[in-house]
């Protein structure tokens, strides 16, 4: 099956925060992306981005969606997609 960036309907947890923090980033633009593939850390735009992230966020849901967000950053979408049925086995 073939999904949209940003549709995470195939994921089981954290579908909403993920979806919230990936058009979080898309309304950024190009530049909060580049610096998620940089992981730049102590830069303004990553305080926006840490700021703007789902606001109900718990530690293991922002540190996942962080963490996907710098993989597609630097992978993209349709590889993230790939290794998440790769490692859940969905």
């Amino acid at each position: 099956m073939d999904y949209q960036p940003g549709d995470f309907s195939f994921v089981k947890e954290y579908q909403y925060e993920f979806e919230y923090d990936y058009k979080v980033i898309n309304k950024i633009g190009e530049l909060a992306w580049n610096k998620l593939k940089k992981e730049e850390k102590n830069d303004y735009i990553m305080e926006i981005i840490n700021e703007s992230m789902y606001p109900a966020h718990i530690a293991t849901s922002y540190r996942l969606s962080l963490n996907n967000l710098i993989y597609i950053a630097r992978n993209g979408w349709k590889e993230f997609v790939k290794k998440y049925f790769k490692e859940t086995g969905v």
